[in-house]
Order: C-alpha cells, then sequence, then structure tokens
C-alpha cells in the first residue's frame, strides 16, 4: 500500500504563519514533494490520483520555491513543526532520498540536502 504522509492541520496552519508567501492550496503540494523526495522517485511517477495535484503543478510549484529561495523556508518551517525524535527521522529519510536519487539520476543541479540540514 503506497504511504502518503500527510502533515497535520496545526502542522500547516504554524507553516502559514511561518511563511506567509505559502497559501492553503500549496499544502498537498508541499505534500506531493516530501513524497517525492524520501521516496527518490522521478516526478512524473507521482501518483495524482492519490495526492490529488498533478506532477507538473507540483515540479513547477517547487522550481518557483526554489527561484524565490522559498524551498527551504518551507521545509525549515515543516522540520520546526516536528519534535525532536521526528525531526531526526524525517532529516534522515530525506537525506536517504535525495542520496538514492543522486545515485539514479545523478545531481544536475539539485543541492546536496546533507550540506543544507
Amino acid at each position: 500500500m503506497l504511504h502518503i504522509y500527510q502533515i497535520t492541520q496545526d502542522q500547516w496552519d504554524q507553516m502559514l504563519l511561518e511563511v506567509p508567501r505559502l497559501n492553503a492550496r500549496d499544502r498537498r503540494i508541499f505534500e506531493a514533494v516530501l513524497h517525492v523526495f524520501v521516496t527518490a522517485i522521478p516526478w512524473n511517477e507521482l501518483p495524482e490520483e492519490v495526492l490529488g495535484v498533478t506532477y507538473r503543478t507540483c515540479w513547477n510549484r517547487h522550481q518557483r520555491w526554489l527561484k524565490e529561495q522559498l524551498w527551504f523556508d518551507v521545509l525549515f518551517s515543516f522540520l520546526g513543526t516536528l519534535s525532536p525524535a521526528e525531526k531526526f527521522l524525517w532529516e534522515n529519510r530525506l537525506q536517504q532520498g535525495m542520496q538514492l536519487r543522486n545515485q539514479k539520476y545523478g545531481k544536475r543541479k539539485r543541492p546536496v540536502l546533507t550540506d543544507l540540514v
């Protein structure tokens, strides 16, 4: 069974307060981006029927967040909503996922998350 992490309403509310440029519609997109990074799947293999958003929408929004230097604010805001133990687990999941993506597809222009967390 496919597991998609869904952030809680309290987490999302806190993220909206911390990153004012986010809007309520970005929640599913953020969850989809997390799924891509944790599972190391290609963008075009996102399960759209489960997530309710297309991979193109997710990829485009992620690219926009990177261009506007907003992505790491969003990510660190999410990590800030977690307990220390959960934060440690998520940092490890994200690092492992990015390492796997880099092994499968190469680094391209993507920064290595281990350098940033």
